[in-house]
């Protein structure tokens, strides 16, 4: 869009898109049991056998409402691809240049000229972030910061609830009104002094391991735009790993922060079921979903999970998490030990992929640790049931949406909807009761005796774009099952994961491992991932195939003057 362009208050749609109609669903009268009947219907007549055997296959194994009365906007386009548009701002309104205002402006321009390549942001509001930047600089220069992470710039998932802000959930049916409130992990980084600078951009509401979207455009990998970035946290991911911003929030049901952590070369964390409120972001399946911090460093991690979590003081891993020398100074952990399942990585893991675990597994044992050889649940068994939670829940929270929009749902993503409509009710309830047996017959073989479980975090190098759109080519569920097969499965334990970047491929392409803790240890495992980052090289990476862009940019940032 051309700078000289004025500043708009809609920021998903191209200033010749209009919003072609409102639906108000307070107003729609619906039988809960008909409405049901007609979606299974309609959904065996577009996908046909696949529904029914996937029902068979998920039935052998063995409520929130998405929609709270408000009004949605359908967004009607001739271009698929909706970029957004420049909100504009005068400098002349700022107070001082400080540090943190400079740094703003070129994370602004940055975000602007590498979106192009990256389809990383769905929104960027320059105004509100250079007034939150002039406001942090005061609080700086009087000596008065709020705290760590108070300048941090940062941007989220454009699933979060925020004042003033409309969410797209990655989806053409969005907010058609502000929400009354923040969500409360977005409350908790503004009180702590983070500077938001925008939305980015997701698999449609959150459905989706690769981070394609047909509807927004593809996000890509700084690394190689050609491959994925990961997904659904797909734009955090990427804007973090192009050095846009510092950090980001998403979300994981099923992999969704570390899978694209993996991919694009950053940190990204899982937290315990239930330890980050979810007030205010949107749900996929409550049982399972999780809100979670992407940075490029550890000790950004752990300041910012610290930031939207209320924390145990007493922890002795949390002061050592968030208080880490970046210079390079030890975290000073105490003694570990690692429980790692070589033959089950061997077995289940591309070959470049497990190698680089076991050189994680080596720099650890240099570190002190103790490594100790540990077998694995069944995890295609608790995939299973984390897939029948997740398809039951989707299906109920998408409901009502789908009985009056269902034409605005692309094919993958109506399909895995609908899916969890043929979930039986004895099947979903079976899976839920299963959750605490299985967590304990975990702690106690698993993890028995040990600090943390090494993993990778996607087994397979990161894939071309190509090669993996189900828009294009159709169900891909054995690819598809490849990129989730890490993950999943712990969130059904509901046990915190982080994904830290361990080596790359013949490609250049990052490659990520997963520590998995105890419920409660996400601390120790970002003390643990310190040290392992203080002595390997893989976050001083930078993506080379945008580093021209970026060092341009970075050369003049003093002198930038965003003045539209």
């Amino acid at each position: 869009m051309n700078r000289d362009d004025p500043p708009r208050e809609t920021i998903f749609a191209r200033p010749n898109v209009l919003v072609e109609k409102q639906w108000h669903l307070s107003g729609v009268q619906m039988n809960s049991e008909d409405v049901i009947g007609n979606l299974q219907n309609a959904a065996l007549e577009e996908f046909g056998d696949a529904l029914k055997m996937e029902a068979a296959r998920l039935h052998d194994l063995a409520a929130s409402d998405y929609v709270d009365g408000g009004s949605f906007a359908f967004i009607e386009t001739a271009d698929p691809v909706l970029p957004v548009n420049r909100v504009g701002y005068s400098c002349a309104t700022a107070s001082g240049d400080g540090k943190i205002v400079t740094e703003m402006k070129a994370a602004i321009e940055l975000a602007w000229n590498l979106n192009h390549h990256l389809n990383a942001f769905t929104a960027i509001d320059e105004q509100k972030a250079l007034s939150a930047a002039v406001a942090s600089q005061e609080r700086h220069d009087a000596g008065q910061p709020r705290g760590p992470i108070d300048g941090m710039i940062v941007a989220h998932k454009d699933l979060f609830d925020r004042d003033d802000h409309l969410c797209s959930f990655g989806s053409r049916i969005r907010q058609s009104r502000f929400p009354a409130r923040s969500a409360e992990v977005i409350g908790r980084l503004a009180d702590a002094g983070a500077v938001t600078i925008g939305a980015l951009t997701m698999a449609e509401f959150a459905l989706g391991a690769t981070g394609h979207n047909s509807i927004f455009g593809h996000c890509r990998n700084p690394w190689n735009p050609a491959r994925v970035s990961g997904g659904s946290s797909s734009g955090a991911a990427s804007a973090v790993a192009a050095g846009i911003v510092s950090g980001s929030l998403g979300s994981d049901t099923g992999g969704s922060i570390r899978i694209p952590a993996s991919c694009c070369g950053v940190v990204g964390l899982k937290p315990t079921q239930g330890r980050v409120s979810t007030a205010g972001v949107m749900p996929l399946s409550w049982s399972l979903d999780c809100v979670g911090p992407l940075a490029r460093r550890v000790v950004d991690c752990a300041l910012l999970f610290d930031a939207i979590t209320i924390p145990d003081l007493a922890d002795p891993d949390r002061a050592v998490a968030v208080s880490i020398d970046a210079a390079g100074g030890s975290p000073g952990a105490r003694s570990f030990a690692i429980a790692y399942p070589k033959r089950n990585v061997a077995e289940g893991a591309d070959v470049v992929v497990a190698e680089a675990i076991d050189k994680a597994a080596a720099v650890f044992a240099m570190l002190g640790g103790e490594i100790v050889e540990r077998s694995l649940p069944d995890i295609g068994r608790l995939h299973a049931l984390a897939d029948i939670i997740q398809r039951s829940e989707a299906a109920s929270a998408h409901a009502r949406m789908l009985g009056a929009h269902r034409e605005a749902y692309s094919r993958p993503v109506l399909r895995r909807v609908e899916g969890g409509l043929f979930v039986a009710a004895p099947a979903y309830v079976s899976a839920l009761n299963q959750r605490s047996s299985h967590l304990r017959h975990f702690l106690e073989t698993t993890l028995r005796d040990v600090d943390v479980l090494l993993i990778p975090t996607v087994g397979i190098p990161v894939p071309f774009i190509d090669e993996t759109d189900e828009a294009k080519l159709g169900p891909l569920p054995e690819l598809i099952g490849s990129m989730t097969r890490w993950t999943r499965w712990l969130n059904y334990l509901g046990v915190p994961a982080l994904s830290v970047p361990c080596g790359e491929d013949a490609n250049g392409m990052p490659i990520g491992m997963q520590l998995v803790g105890r419920p409660g240890a996400e601390f120790r495992l970002l003390t643990l991932a310190a040290q392992f980052e203080r002595v390997t090289p893989w976050h001083q990476r930078r993506p080379c195939a945008l580093s021209a862009a970026r060092s341009s940019l970075e050369t003049n940032k003093v002198e930038l003057r965003l003045a539209y």
